[in-house]
């Protein structure tokens, strides 16, 4: 697992001022991944303990997105004729504006649409 927080991000000329915390070890099956930001932390919990806490110059200071990727660093694959294949799937996601939910509760609430067999809700205003 490699959580990073981001200050900047540019990929040329190449600037990258972040923080991370990583810990190796297998991650196979469903896990659950809720985030905090909030009070100058960015808290991350996995299955609902505290896998890491980043602040400072990292805490976001303007409007985020949210955005779901595989990263591929340029000149990754060279020297390697393997086939990789690479599998990315999200069960859920769930936001809450101006609130500071925790993960306990975020799976209750998950688990209330799922009970009233809600596949979408979007409260995101367009523009």
């Amino acid at each position: 697992m490699y959580a990073t927080s981001w200050e900047t991000y540019r990929n040329e000329p190449w600037e990258a001022v972040n923080v991370h915390t990583e810990v190796r070890q297998s991650y196979a099956g469903w896990h659950d991944l809720v985030l905090q930001v909030s009070g100058g932390q960015i808290r991350y919990y996995i299955d609902g303990a505290l896998f890491t806490e980043h602040g400072g110059v990292y805490y976001p200071e303007t409007v985020q997105s949210v955005n779901f990727n595989l990263w591929f660093i340029n000149g990754g694959l060279v020297g390697s004729s393997t086939p990789r294949d690479y599998v990315q799937q999200v069960d859920w996601f769930y936001h809450a504006k101006n609130e500071v939910v925790s993960p306990a509760e975020v799976l209750n609430r998950v688990n209330g649409y799922r009970s009233a067999s809600t596949t979408w809700v979007d409260t995101v205003p367009a523009g």
